[in-house]
Parts: structure tokens; sequence; C-alpha cells
């Protein structure tokens, strides 16, 4: 539920704030660090700060976990100073963000005089949210006392980001508290978001009825579906009970949805039970298509079993379309044997072109080679044609090469005619000896057209 920018949507860079802090307190409660038995010696500490310069990666795992929270305020100077000289990268960020947090642990206004007094611009800044941070972690509620002097600006609203989550995990309420007194809600409704989700972890049925009746806007919808998920999780008929209060209109619809999928998780075929009983209409169809999105996910078997068992046909086409495309996103050579072996009919024609083009999309080469590799008949031709189309666009050259080794015939005409076109757009000459090669003036005039078209 962690608020993770709470100045989103702001564009442009941040004009440099040059008016004085307040006074920065010493730190009054006791680190929460790990009980350390020993200290690595600063030249340790220097030498590991090298070698992750010299390797480019950084993890924070167990051993620089002790080594950071080993250093004290003193030795952030010097640490810093052999970070500054690592290369410009991830690594060196992730270091930083590391030092920085750790310092103002246990100085916070040492190591925010430090992190300001960097040149303007987004290094510095992410410097600044890095102290502000550290400091939340060890006293929240001095910080939130800190930035109740700061005057109103991204450094109180990174400070209200920084406090709130450290609040919001332990006390949703008193988050979205601060969120509404400091005007930080109002500024950026997107907070919402985690405050009532994490309050409905807690109490779905308070977090609710205080939602409905305070949120306004645009983001109340996401709200709503997110509290309606998060008690779904808990109980399914209570969080649907709650959804049937709300008026018609997009917002019930949407949290039916997000309920009836959260539900699905855990009991598929008793959130389907509940959707098939809803009037019909488009609510119900999105609802039942969310319900097997999600069991697909996790039961394809049992899904696909399931819809066999449908009795209305254009529900269960519905439905096996939606299981089809989720099983063609994990295994698509496996979704496309069982899909040619259903009955012939527009239902099946329509579901496998769906499936396919997104796995053309996806990966053209491998649908490509599958295509290939079916029985001659009209369905693989079209299949070969919409990969083969696909893998032009991404790769003309080796698309080319794919059609060349189809066996002669209308088929192989059509593509290469198609695809010399993609590849005139990168290597006309390669294009224009590929037609000279052409074994008949009406090869070579259809592949011209088509170069000229794409030009």
């Amino acid at each position: 539920f962690a608020i993770r920018d709470a100045r989103r949507g702001f564009s442009g860079p941040r004009a440099a704030d040059t008016r004085p802090l307040p006074p920065i307190p010493a730190i009054q409660v006791a680190n929460r660090r790990l009980d350390l038995t020993h200290k690595p010696a600063m030249a340790d500490v220097l030498a590991k700060i090298a070698h992750a310069a010299e390797v480019g990666v950084w993890q924070f795992n167990k051993e620089w976990e002790i080594i950071i929270n080993t250093l004290e305020s003193a030795d952030m100077p010097e640490v810093l100073a052999a970070v500054d000289k690592m290369p410009q990268g991830i690594a060196r960020d992730q270091v930083r963000h590391a030092v920085f947090s750790r310092w103002a642990e246990s100085d916070p206004a040492a190591a925010m005089k430090r992190a300001q007094a960097g040149a303007p611009g987004a290094p510095r800044n992410t410097d600044v949210r890095s102290v502000l941070e550290g400091w939340a972690y060890t006293d929240p509620d001095q910080l939130a006392r800190w930035l109740g002097n700061l005057p109103a600006g991204s450094l109180r609203d990174d400070a209200l980001a920084a406090v709130m989550n450290q609040m919001i995990a332990s006390d949703p309420v008193a988050a979205l508290a601060l969120a509404r007194s400091t005007g930080m809600a109002q500024r950026y409704e997107h907070v919402f978001v985690p405050l009532y989700s994490a309050w409905a972890a807690k109490d779905p049925a308070a977090a609710a009825a205080d939602a409905l009746r305070t949120v306004n806007g645009g983001t109340r919808s996401t709200v709503v579906q997110a509290i309606a998920a998060i008690w779904a999780r808990q109980n399914p008929a209570a969080a649907l009970a709650w959804v049937e209060t709300l008026p018609e209109g997009a917002e019930h619809t949407q949290a039916t949805r997000a309920a009836l999928e959260q539900w699905a998780s855990t009991d598929p075929k008793a959130a389907f039970g509940y959707a098939a009983k809803l009037e019909g209409g488009s609510a119900r169809d999105m609802a039942i298509n969310a319900i097997f999105s999600r069991w697909a996910g996790s039961d394809v078997k049992g899904a696909l079993a399931w819809v066999e068992t449908m009795g209305d046909a254009a529900t269960r086409q519905r439905a096996l379309t939606t299981v089809a495309n989720a099983w063609a996103q994990a295994d698509p050579a496996a979704a496309f044997d069982y899909m040619r072996g259903l009955k012939r009919d527009s239902g099946r024609e329509n579901t496998m072109r769906e499936a396919f083009t997104q796995w053309s999309y996806r990966d053209p080469v491998a649908a490509a080679n599958y295509a290939r590799s079916l029985p001659a008949s009209s369905e693989r031709d079209n299949l070969v044609r919409q990969a083969l189309n696909q893998w032009g666009q991404k790769d003309p050259p080796a698309a080319l090469a794919a059609v060349s080794a189809l066996p002669e015939g209308a088929l192989r005409t059509e593509l290469t005619a198609n695809v010399i076109g993609q590849v005139a757009r990168h290597d006309a000459e390669a294009a224009m000896n590929y037609i000279k090669a052409a074994t008949s003036d009406a090869e070579r005039n259809r592949m011209l057209q088509n170069i000229v078209s794409a030009l």
C-alpha cells in the first residue's frame, strides 16, 4: 500500500528551493536496527564500495544490511566521498540511497544538510527523499511535527509521503487524516487508493462507509474497486452485499467485477455461480470474463472443464475466448492444440484468430514456426500469413528468409510480395536484388508495386 510518489503527475523539473529549513531536532527514539557485535573497519567498507563500483552491481543483501547499519553519522562524509567516485548508474544510486537513508536514521539534520548541498536537480531531490525515508523509519512522529513548519512545496509533500508510508500499515486512518489535514489528498487524489486499501485490509466496512461519504472525483471509482477487491478477499458475500448497495452505473459494474475477480482466486465456481445470476448485459459479461481470466491463470484445465458444462452458448463462447487467451499467454502451443480440436464453428474461428493475433504480436517467430508445423489446410495458411506478416514488421530480412523457405505456391508468392515492401524500408538495395532473382515478370511486378506502396 506504499505511497510511491506523492507528486505523481508533476511535470517538468523542480525549481531549486533556496529557503532555509526549520531546525531539525536530534533523534529522540532508539534506532530500530540489528543487534551488531562487530563494526567493520572503515577500510573494509570503502573496499566493498570500490568493488561495487568495479563490477557495476550492488544488492542490499544481509552483508550490506549489517555494514550499513554499523555506520554512524561521523562515518558518512568519508563513505559518501567513496560513493561519489562510483560510475553513474543504478549501483551508485542504490548505495547512495542506502547511505543517506541510514544517516538520517541517526542524524537527520546532518544528512539533510549534506543532501541539500548537492547541485539542484534530480540527484539532489533523490538524496533528500532518501533522507526523509530514513528519518520517517526511525521517528515518523518527529518528522510529522517538523514538516508542519515547512512552507507548501515539493519538500513538504515528499516529507508527508515518507511519514504516511510509515503510518499506513499500522494506522491507515491516522495517515488518511494527515493527508487530508495537510491538503495532500486534495492536491494528489491518487493517494486515496493506497490509504483506503490499507484501511480496508483492517476494517473494510468502515473504509467503505467513509469512502462513499467523502471521496469524490476521478479517484472515487478506483477507491471503490480497491475496497471491493480487498473485502472480497476476506468475505466475498459481505463485499458483494455492499457493492449491491451502490447505485447502478459504471461504479457498480466495476466494483462487482473487482470483487468477483478476487473471489475467483479462491473459489472460482462460487464466483461464477454468483455472476451467472446477474442480469444479462455488459456488466454480467465483464464480470464473467474477469472470473475466467483469473481462473485460467491458476487452473486452466479446471476452467476449461467448467466452460464445457455451460449451457448458454454465448456465455460459453465468451468464457472460452477468455480462457484461451489467458492460456495462450502462458503456453500458446498447448492452447492452440486444444482449440484446433474443438468443433469447427464461428466461435472457434474467432477465438483462434484473436489468440493467434496476440501470439504473433508477442513472438512472431514462435507463432510462425508453430503454424508451419501444422498439416496443410486453409487454416494453416491463414495462420502462417498472420505470423509472417507480423514477423516482417519486426525483422523483415529474417521474415523474408522464412517466406523463402515455404513451398512454392500462391501463399509464398503473396507473402514474398508483402514482406519485400517491409524489407525495402530498411534496405532498398537488398530488396531490389531479391526482386531481380524472381523467376517471373508477374512476380517481379507485384513485388515492385508493394515496394512503391511501402516507400
